[in-house]
């Protein structure tokens, strides 16, 4: 067993054990918390955590899903957590922080936890845990909060939000958009859009028309992000990479050091806004490849991570396939993840309200707080939205799509199809979800073509792409009766009766995840006739798994 202590305001002392995980497919984290009089923690909690005197630099992360219980004995002032982890250590990828706990369900009292080892087979690191706030005598009140991985050379200060305060985000990130759309008329998909580029660190380019408002929207977003540094340029066909690093540093060339002077420029920025972006000539397109995907940005022969959230490019007219192929920008263009078509106000109600809506003068502009988000609290958004779950159907829904689009000559490269998937993901979150559903796919239309001759093409796919619960439930259907087909197939090939076992159980296994499948569209059924096919499908999916049982011996 191996021990750490942490300091926490509120706690007088906090242990942490943990069993080596070698050959274990669970493992248990056991934390005693003994309170001091105050009955909660304060409102930010610093956790402050050391390693064991046996311990060296941490290099491997655990993640996986968990069980969490909490007790106390009346008036003891004990409170004791345990967690199940499902997962053994050495399925973790070495070098990552992720998070161990699946936020989507309410049940679990422990909000997250990040733990650290020196090796898969013999951790001598510790695990953090992070909490928000203990009651005494009532048992953990709050749940833990997903916080900051890594816990490297020696000790590490964490400072997160309240676990309640992601609700609170969340409603204020809508507000965020609610003003967009008080300012900015008829651009409600931009405007989600900017929330979820915000979030996941992708970027957005707005094509259209002079003087429709595309910069003032950027501008305005902004505004409304406080902590964030904001870089602004407008590109020529003469801007050079000076425009967006900043000039050579004359006094440090001097000395044989080639660097630039960077203050204010887009390497320091959280937000960034190039107007007129494919005006710039192919180096200074090419020059933004690594900070737009990596992150980074090369200067003495070394790279340098950069806080870039997000880039925001308008421009009139996107270049041909041809041009880019031509330029090299093809890389370039592949870099938007959402690419929108701005147009005019249709409405003449909208245009007329439009006309008295007084412009932003934004030396003056004060935005509402009610509307404001920190960087921080973007990032632990960005964290959160990692454990919203993608379902099997929304996978399978993605691969019809892709074969859709192949058979009309529109290629998405598999790059993009992750930043799609993702952003799937934080738009279920910002919608108050923690599952991927259909409601997400709006995105879909704005990220997955290339050239505006595609979208009319895409908006035909999609048309048709949707489908009704009771259709995806007699697909899943379709797929349990597939299994069984294929296992009948299978059977009058093996004699073994052991072998024979270990193909049904094999393919109990793949039919309990459809049946699954369908437990979960039953439970997002509108109307009794949903529910009712889902009963009727499920009650003869039980029949064929029963089947099952008895071939397997079970």
């Amino acid at each position: 067993m191996t021990n750490s202590s942490a300091v926490v305001p509120g706690i007088s002392r906090a242990s942490f054990t943990r069993r080596p995980p070698a050959a274990m497919h669970s493992a248990m984290v056991m934390l005693s918390l003994r309170s001091r009089k105050s009955r909660s923690c304060p409102a930010g909690i610093s956790h402050r955590c050391e390693r064991s005197s046996s311990g060296s630099a941490a290099s491997t992360s655990v993640m996986g899903t968990h069980r969490a219980a909490a007790s106390a004995p009346s008036g003891s002032g004990a409170t004791r957590v345990s967690l199940t982890m499902t997962r053994p250590f050495s399925t973790m990828k070495p070098g990552s922080s992720r998070p161990l706990t699946s936020m989507g369900r309410p049940r679990h009292r422990v909000r997250a936890v990040t733990g650290n080892c020196s090796s898969s087979r013999n951790p001598s690191s510790m695990i953090g845990i992070i909490l928000q706030s203990t009651d005494a005598r009532c048992g953990v009140r709050r749940r833990l909060l997903h916080g900051t991985g890594g816990f490297l050379g020696g000790e590490t200060g964490v400072t997160v939000p309240h676990a309640r305060d992601t609700d609170d985000i969340l409603r204020r990130m809508r507000n965020m958009e609610a003003v967009q759309n008080r300012f900015i008329l008829e651009r409600d998909d931009v405007a989600k859009a900017i929330s979820v580029c915000l979030v996941n660190r992708s970027h957005l380019l707005l094509v259209g028309l002079p003087g429709i408002a595309k910069t003032t929207q950027v501008r305005l977003v902004a505004s409304h992000v406080r902590g964030c540094r904001f870089f602004y340029t407008q590109l020529t066909p003469f801007s050079t990479v000076e425009d967006l690093f900043g000039p050579v540093d004359i006094a440090a060339y001097k000395e044989g050091i080639r660097r630039r002077v960077g203050t204010g420029m887009l390497q320091e920025a959280h937000i960034a806004v190039i107007d007129e972006i494919y005006n710039g000539n192919e180096a200074v397109l090419k020059a933004l490849l690594s900070p737009m995907y990596e992150r980074v940005y090369a200067e003495q022969g070394s790279f340098h991570p950069i806080p870039l959230r997000t880039l925001m490019g308008t421009t009139n007219s996107v270049p041909s396939p041809e041009e880019r192929q031509e330029k090299g920008l093809t890389a370039f263009h592949d870099r938007w993840l959402f690419r929108f078509v701005v147009e005019d106000i249709k409405s003449d109600a909208n245009f007329m309200r439009m006309l008295w809506t007084p412009d932003i003068d934004f030396h003056t502009y004060a935005p509402e707080e009610d509307a404001v988000v920190t960087v921080d609290e973007l990032e632990h958004l960005a964290r959160v939205s990692e454990q919203v779950r993608v379902p099997v159907s929304v996978y399978e829904q993605l691969a019809e799509l892709r074969r859709a689009m192949q058979d009309e000559a529109i290629y998405v490269s598999p790059r993009r199809w992750k930043q799609v998937r993702r952003a799937l993901q934080t738009s279920a979150l910002l919608d108050g979800r923690m599952d991927v559903g259909e409601k997400d796919f709006w995105l879909l239309r704005h990220t997955l073509w290339s050239q505006e001759e595609d979208m009319p093409v895409l908006e035909r796919i999609l048309a048709g792409y949707v489908r009704s619960v009771k259709d995806r439930v007699a697909m899943a259907f379709s797929r349990i009766l597939e299994i069984h087909g294929e296992f009948q197939e299978q059977q009058r090939s093996i004699d073994s009766p052991a072998d024979l076992s270990k193909l049904a159980l094999d393919a109990r296994l793949r039919m309990e995840r459809r049946i699954q499948e369908l437990r979960e569209l039953g439970s997002r059924s509108t109307s009794d006739e949903e529910r009712l096919a889902v009963d009727q499908y499920l009650q003869r999916a039980y029949e064929h798994l029963k089947r099952l049982d008895e071939v397997a011996g079970l």
